[in-house]
C-alpha cells in the first residue's frame, strides 16, 4: 500500500513556523529584480570603474576589447544555434508524425520515471493501480497541508531569490562581490557594458542572410536527431528499453501497453489537488533553498529576518541597490550600435563594425563546414526514425494516454522535499 504519513506533514509544516516573523524585513529590493545573472556574459575588460577612462583605454586595453566584443557576437550566434539545436521538435506544432509519436511515447516514459522516484510507484506494475487508489483516500489532508504553507509568502521572498540567483554568477564570472562597497559602481558599469555589448552584437541583415540558410538547416537536422536521442533516453530510462537494440520495438510496445493499462486505472486527482498550489509550493521551495544557498541566510531559521536587513543595509550604503532599480527600469530599452555604446565598453565604433563582420563571416564558415557533417546525419536520423515507424511507432504512440500533470508535479514535490528537508511523506506500510 502506498501511505501520506501525518507526523511527516506536521514535520513540514514545522519547517516554516518561523517564515512569516522572519518576513518582517525592510527590502528596498525592486520588485521587478532585473536579471543579474546575465551580467556574468560582459568580459572583465569592460568592468572599469571610470567609464570615461574606459573609452580612452590604451592600445593593449583597445585590442582585448575588440577580442572581447568578438568572442560575443560569436558567443550570440552560438547561443542561438545551441538553442535551435536544443528545441524540441518533436513538441513543436509543425513536428512530423514520427517526431510527434516518438514525443508521446518518451512524454510516457518521463511520467512513469517521475512517479518512480517520487512517489516509489512502478507504473508497470500490476499494484500501481491500487497503490495510486490508496494514495488517493489522503489526498485531501494533503492538499489542506500544502494550503497551509506560508504561500503568501512568496511575494518577499522572490526578489531575494532574484537576487541570491545573480550573486553567485557574478562573483564566479566577474569578481563582483555584493556586499563590497564598490558593488554598485561596478554593477552600473556591467550594465553599461552589456547594453553596449548587445548593441554590438547585432549582425547586419546582409550577414544574417547570408548564414540563415546553412544555420536553419543544421538546426533542423541537429534538432532532429537531439529529439531523438533525448527521446531514446527517456524510453531507456522509463520503461527499461533500448529502443536502438529492441527489434521490431517488441519490448517496447509490451512496456508501453502494460504502462497504457494501469494509467487508464489511474483515479483523477484534478479534484483535490490544483496544479497551481503544487507549483506555488514548489517555488517557495526552491525560494527558500536558493536564498540559503546563494545568500547564507536560512529563512527557515529563527532571526534570518535580522540578516536580511543587514544584508540591505549594505546594499544601500554601497549603491547596488540603487544600481539594480535602474537596471529594473531600463532593462527593456533597445540600445542602438552607436559611438557612445562601443564606447562606454572601451570600443570604437569602427573596431565593432569590424568585429561584426569577422564575427559574420567566422559564423558563416563553421555552417558551410558543417554542411555535410549535417547530411550525413540527416540521414541517419532518417533512417532510423524511418526503422521506428515502419516497427510500429505511431500504434505504441496511439495506444498511450497522454499523461496527467497532477501526479507527475505532485512526485516532483515530493522528492523535491525529500531532498530538501529529508522529509518522507510517503510510506509504504500503514502509518497515521
Amino acid at each position: 500500500m502506498l501511505c501520506l504519513c501525518s507526523f511527516p506533514q506536521l514535520d513540514l509544516l514545522e519547517k516554516f513556523e518561523n517564515l512569516n516573523a522572519n518576513l518582517k524585513f525592510d527590502s528596498a529590493l525592486p520588485l521587478l529584480m532585473p536579471d543579474l545573472s546575465s551580467l556574468a556574459n560582459v568580459p572583465p575588460i569592460a568592468l572599469k570603474a571610470d567609464l570615461k577612462a574606459a573609452a580612452k583605454a590604451d592600445s593593449a586595453a583597445k585590442a582585448a576589447a575588440k577580442s572581447a566584443v568578438k568572442a560575443a557576437v560569436k558567443a550570440a550566434g552560438a547561443a542561438a544555434l545551441k538553442a535551435s539545436l536544443q528545441a524540441k521538435a518533436a513538441l513543436s506544432a509543425n513536428a512530423s508524425a514520427d517526431a510527434k509519436a516518438m514525443a508521446k511515447v518518451a512524454a510516457a516514459a518521463q511520467f512513469k520515471a517521475a512517479l518512480k522516484v517520487g512517489m516509489a510507484v512502478d507504473m508497470n506494475s500490476p499494484s500501481a493501480p491500487k497503490m495510486m487508489n490508496d494514495l488517493m483516500k489522503m489526498l485531501a489532508k494533503l492538499a489542506q497541508t500544502l494550503a497551509s504553507l506560508p504561500l503568501a509568502a512568496l511575494a518577499q521572498l522572490d526578489p531575494l531569490a532574484a537576487l541570491a540567483a545573480g550573486a553567485n554568477q557574478l562573483m564566479d564570472k566577474l569578481g563582483i562581490d555584493l556586499k563590497a562597497p564598490d558593488a554598485g559602481v561596478k554593477l552600473a558599469a556591467a550594465s553599461s557594458a552589456k547594453a553596449a555589448l548587445s548593441a554590438a552584437a547585432k549582425i547586419d541583415a546582409k550577414a544574417s542572410a547570408a548564414i540563415s540558410a546553412e544555420a536553419k538547416a543544421a538546426a533542423k537536422v541537429a534538432a532532429k536527431a537531439q529529439a531523438l536521442a533525448s527521446a531514446q533516453g527517456s524510453i531507456q530510462a522509463g520503461l527499461g528499453v533500448n529502443m536502438a537494440a529492441d527489434v521490431g520495438l517488441k519490448a517496447t510496445a509490451s512496456a508501453a501497453a502494460a504502462l497504457a493499462a494501469n494509467m487508464a486505472q489511474m483515479p483523477s486527482m484534478s479534484k483535490i489537488l490544483s496544479p497551481s498550489l503544487l507549483a506555488a509550493v514548489m517555488k517557495l521551495l526552491s525560494a527558500v533553498e536558493t536564498i540559503s544557498d546563494e545568500l547564507g541566510i536560512d529563512m527557515l531559521a529563527p532571526g534570518a529576518g535580522a540578516k536580511v536587513n543587514g544584508l540591505m543595509d549594505v546594499l544601500k550604503s554601497n549603491g547596488a541597490i540603487s544600481a539594480m532599480a535602474n537596471m529594473s527600469i531600463n532593462g527593456s530599452a533597445k540600445a542602438g550600435l552607436s559611438a557612445s555604446a562601443a564606447a562606454k565598453a572601451g570600443l570604437p565604433a569602427s573596431a565593432a563594425a569590424k568585429a561584426q563582420a569577422a564575427a559574420a563571416a567566422s559564423i558563416n564558415a563553421a555552417a558551410k563546414a558543417s554542411a555535410s557533417v549535417n547530411a550525413a546525419l540527416g540521414a541517419s536520423v532518417a533512417a532510423k526514425m524511418d526503422m521506428a515507424m515502419k516497427a510500429g511507432l505511431p500504434k505504441i504512440a496511439a495506444g498511450l494516454p497522454s499523461p496527467p500533470m497532477i501526479p507527475q508535479m505532485l512526485a516532483l514535490l515530493l522528492n523535491q522535499i525529500l531532498k530538501q528537508f529529508g522529509i518522507n511523506m510517503l510510506a509504504t506500510v500503514p502509518c497515521c
